[in-house]
């Protein structure tokens, strides 16, 4: 079994610790050597996503959400399939401008949900004369920031003081070249952390004194407090964990070859159907995200199926890196207070910590760490700004050997508008976006480059948003538009997974 402590490490501070090799001893692992640990509750911030939610097409003409509220108090509302959707929907969200992510699916193949942010493809418009412009870029080019203090310019969608407006769905024909980029279904997926320049507001670790109690077990809960902090009375991130909020997991990470075609990866576990991922898309050497400014179209789509995450590659071999993240809405089992199991799962060693109360067989539900899962560490984080021209900014990654590395981040901006919304501040997804007319980096593309326990960021503020020869006008003179919205800054994480 995975070598695990409950009680308290070499420097005297209560603690849990799970072991990736049995020959590490965790009593005296240093903590700084962060690959060998499959969990260790003395981190300070336990990376944890928040919530994500499903947005499908829906024609109707106006909705509210809940039924019954107006454009002054909905929680959400869709009009044709544009949604505006305020910061209250994700009740308890402690941040008001979030790491967050938007996952499209593709129409095509609905039902079936197939994911195809991640691909890059070519913008085609009626307004390139003979095709004569546009841009090849990442899906979240269409996807509206989150913004505060917005003004829809609309009375039937109102004002939000925080969230996303103009989050757009269609059922049109993605097969398309004028429609490749139109998806019925975007779940958007909130971190609990920060996509701006504010500070993370989890209770830092202080000093240990004596009688404080690490792990605090009842027939009801299970709490876990970082050092210094008393596990019978702390709360919110004080805990290092709590089976209360035992909602959201990450369940499966890897980095795997994927050849053209269809290719799959076991992770071991009955997935859940609703499951999500992160994923990084590469050729073989460096890692990019959201993707290669030089591979144009580039990328695969991917699905979820039993205990297997599948890519479908039309575009050419190369590697995904991911985590897989899930949660089951299904009741928890009940019957037992055993908190601590031991078992072996498909001929593999597990050490399972449960929700107290859940029966001798677990349901995922139940489960609160489990040493198949990776533990997913937050070994950078900060915000930089951005000037104009091509810059690059440089992340030397600490304590980052023998992990493997993903990024996310948000581009952060000031007043503008999206489309007929403006707004005083926003954030929002990152994108390649690669010129047709010059080959160069439209001015809001921006991406990051992985190489090794480095981590460097490529922006192009001041360069052109799209150029193109006009298809209305008399001549079709060429038109250089620029960017919707100027990139200021960006926010940035840097996860650490055991390789």
């Amino acid at each position: 079994m995975p070598r695990t402590l409950i009680g308290v490490d070499s420097t005297g501070i209560g603690c849990i610790k799970i072991m990736k090799s049995n020959s590490d001893n965790p009593v005296t692992t240093a903590d700084t050597a962060r690959s060998k640990f499959l969990y260790n509750s003395k981190f300070d911030v336990q990376p944890h996503l928040f919530a994500f939610h499903a947005f499908n097409y829906n024609a109707t003409a106006l909705a509210y959400n809940p039924s019954g509220s107006g454009a002054s108090n909905y929680d959400y509302c869709v009009s044709g399939g544009i949604y505006y959707i305020r910061k209250s929907y994700f009740d308890g969200m402690q941040y008001n401008m979030p790491l967050f992510d938007v996952k499209a699916v593709r129409n095509s193949t609905w039902p079936a949900l197939r994911y195809k942010q991640n691909t890059v493809q070519r913008k085609w418009s009626g307004k390139y004369y003979q095709d004569n412009g546009g841009y090849y870029a990442t899906m979240g080019a269409q996807i509206p920031p989150w913004a505060a203090n917005i003004d829809t310019n609309n009375s039937a969608f109102g004002t939000l003081n925080f969230g996303i407006a103009g989050l757009t769905t269609s059922d049109a024909d993605d097969n398309d070249a004028y429609n490749l980029d139109e998806s019925r279904q975007l779940t958007v997926v909130i971190w609990d952390l920060p996509g701006n320049s504010g500070a993370i507001t989890d209770a830092q670790p202080t000093t240990p004194t004596a009688g404080k109690r690490a792990v605090r077990i009842t027939s009801s809960s299970l709490k876990i407090a970082k050092p210094g902090y008393d596990a019978a009375t702390a709360t919110g991130t004080q805990l290092a964990f709590d089976s209360s909020r035992n909602g959201i997991k990450i369940i499966a990470a890897a980095d795997v070859s994927m050849p053209t075609g269809n290719s799959e990866y076991d992770t071991g576990i009955d997935l859940p159907d609703d499951v999500q991922a992160d994923v990084h898309f590469y050729q073989t050497g460096s890692i990019y995200y959201p993707s290669n400014p030089g591979d144009l179209e580039f990328g695969a789509d991917y699905y979820f199926s039993g205990t297997k995450i599948k890519f479908v590659n039309g575009k050419g071999a190369g590697r995904a890196r991911f985590m897989i993240y899930a949660r089951d809405g299904s009741a928890a089992s009940s019957g037992s207070n055993k908190v601590l199991r031991q078992t072996t799962i498909g001929g593999v060693d597990v050490v399972q910590f449960l929700r107290p109360g859940s029966g001798l067989i677990p349901k995922f539900a139940d489960i609160v760490i489990d040493s198949r899962w990776p533990a997913v560490q937050l070994l950078a984080e900060g915000h930089f700004a951005v000037g104009t021209g091509q810059l690059t900014e440089v992340i030397n990654v600490p304590n980052a050997s023998g992990m493997f590395l993903m990024v996310k981040y948000m581009t952060t901006h000031g007043a503008g508008s999206w489309r007929d919304d403006s707004f005083t501040s926003a954030v929002r997804m990152p994108f390649v976006k690669t010129l047709l007319k010059n080959g160069a980096q439209a001015g809001d593309s921006t991406y990051a480059r992985i190489i090794g326990s480095q981590v460097t960021f490529f922006t192009f503020r001041g360069n052109p948003g799209d150029i193109y020869q006009d298809a209305d006008e008399s001549g079709h003179p060429e038109v250089t538009e620029a960017v919707e919205i100027p990139v200021t800054g960006i926010r940035y994480y840097i996860f650490g997974i055991p390789a």
